[in-house]
């Protein structure tokens, strides 16, 4: 395939995440309509961006379910199409269909996408278990790098979730730290300097929500590290900075809870000017 083939089609593909949320049938449409002239590699990427869309935002199964049937063998026995079956069939049926025809990383794999389907859909608690379910024995020193990518952005994404819900329980609240956990082991499989980085953005932000703040500290101090070793542009010192303004806040405020009355009077939050 020409670079130009190459570009157009990551440039397609960059759209469609970009607007699966506000335009989700639009960019299904257009995803299905050019998987005929796609080469495997890019199937995979445009199947992960159909079975989000189809699952976690339009939570229509029997939409992707009428397309997998269409594709012909060549297309439809590739391993993305294979896993999008599982995830669309549980979804259609809430049963699990036998993975015996997969290979093991595709079944851990599937794993990981019904739990970023349920977090797509709200369901944390569906989600907590679909993941750990997924990294089942699963080790970070032996993990494939589409398989770590696949747990870490799942992670990411649970923990984002659960640090959406104005209330948690102390349960919820360990099984967004867990998610976040998770994400930052298999980005530093998975991805380089930035996603590992981010991912301990995230995790320090889970421990935050969670009243965690020595360990939020932890993290936000590694993600400022990473980002001065890495010569990091503004956008992500921005974020780093920030991160680490809001941890040092919430220490100050757990602090003063513990000054007595006589003293806590002298304890007002600093001027930012």
């Amino acid at each position: 395939m020409s670079n130009n083939k190459e570009q157009d089609f990551n440039s397609l593909l960059n759209q469609g995440w970009q607007k699966h949320e506000s335009e989700p049938n639009a960019v299904f449409d257009s995803m299905a309509s050019m998987l005929g002239s796609l080469e495997p590699e890019q199937t995979e990427s445009a199947m992960t961006l159909l079975l989000h869309t189809a699952i976690g935002h339009l939570y229509a199964p029997d939409k992707l379910l009428h397309l997998l049937s269409s594709l012909p063998p060549n297309r439809a026995n590739l391993p993305s199409s294979l896993r999008a079956q599982v995830v669309a069939d549980y979804f259609h049926t809430k049963k699990l269909s036998d993975m015996s025809h997969l290979a093991i990383d595709d079944q851990h794999r599937v794993s990981a996408q019904i739990a970023n389907e349920y977090a797509a859909l709200e369901n944390t608690a569906q989600a907590s278990q679909w993941l750990t379910m997924a990294t089942e024995g699963v080790s970070t020193s032996s993990v494939s790098k589409p398989l770590a990518r696949a747990l870490a952005i799942t992670g990411n994404n649970l923990a984002c979730q659960f640090e959406r819900l104005e209330e948690r329980s102390i349960e919820q609240d360990q099984q967004m730290t867990k998610a976040a956990q998770l994400a930052l082991q298999f980005w530093r499989v998975a991805g380089g300097w930035m996603q590992e980085e981010r991912a301990e953005y995230r995790l320090a932000m889970s421990f935050i929500k969670a009243g965690r703040y020595e360990e939020a500290r932890t993290h936000a101090q590694r993600c400022e590290a990473i980002c001065i070793e890495n010569d990091a542009d503004d956008f992500e010192r921005y974020f780093a900075s920030d991160l680490l303004m809001l941890v040092h806040f919430h220490l100050a405020q757990s602090h003063k809870l513990k000054v007595g009355e006589d003293l806590r009077k002298y304890c007002e939050t600093s001027s930012l000017d």
